[in-house]
């Protein structure tokens, strides 16, 4: 069986799934002009690129990216690292939900290291309206999104309830809830609070 993918994760779990997750793997190349039984690459390309031999020859799984290529996602000055294309792929998806949540037009960026741009989203295609938003709008957005998943991770990673949370900050857990989520317009004081009492550094405050 000879398979190819656009990514390294899509490889890994077509194998988990088909071979287990103990299957014997080396690393090997594929080429174009092989027939590939499963193509789920929906481009032309030409050369080989990166696959796994699974089990002595098994199988023959490929994919595209380049293995610990660094990729990004760019929009209104956001950059945010990735370490897969599937990854800066979900990364901009986000980006796009959140910049047409804030009514924010424009074109987000996905770049390789090596590469340079390779990909683009465009954002603000809105029925019957003229994207209205400023690129400080998504930034703010982006901003509290960020900082809510921080404050989760580092709730969770200390064993403390949201209703623990809100008990040491005087906050509700349905406000507890809405700042970890990137949805309440909180004040300095209150993330001041927040961040005291999971012994956060403050410099996560922009």
């Amino acid at each position: 069986m000879k398979a190819i993918f656009v990514t390294e994760k899509e490889a890994r779990e077509f194998i988990n799934n088909n071979f287990g997750q103990d299957a014997i793997l080396k690393d090997c190349e594929v080429s174009d002009s092989e027939r590939f039984d499963i193509d789920e690459v929906p481009y032309q390309w030409g050369g080989s690129t990166f696959a796994y031999e699974v089990n002595n020859g098994e199988a023959y799984v490929g994919f595209m990216e380049e293995p610990g290529a660094v990729y990004s996602a760019v929009f209104c000055g956001v950059s945010e690292l990735a370490f897969s294309l599937y990854e800066a792929r979900e990364i901009a998806d986000r980006m796009k939900d959140v910049a047409e949540d804030c009514n924010v037009a424009g074109v987000i960026s996905i770049r390789s290291k090596g590469e340079g741009e390779i990909d683009t989203v465009e954002v603000g295609i809105f029925d019957d309206e003229e994207p209205e938003g400023a690129a400080s709008d998504f930034v703010k957005a982006w901003k509290k999104l960020e900082i809510g998943a921080a404050i989760k991770e580092a709730r969770s990673a200390q064993s403390i309830s949201i209703r623990e949370l809100a008990q040491l900050t005087g906050m509700s857990k349905n406000n507890i809830v809405r700042i970890e989520a990137g949805l309440y317009n909180y004040t300095i004081d209150n993330l001041v609070e927040i961040l005291s009492a999971l012994k956060m550094d403050l410099d996560i405050i922009p």
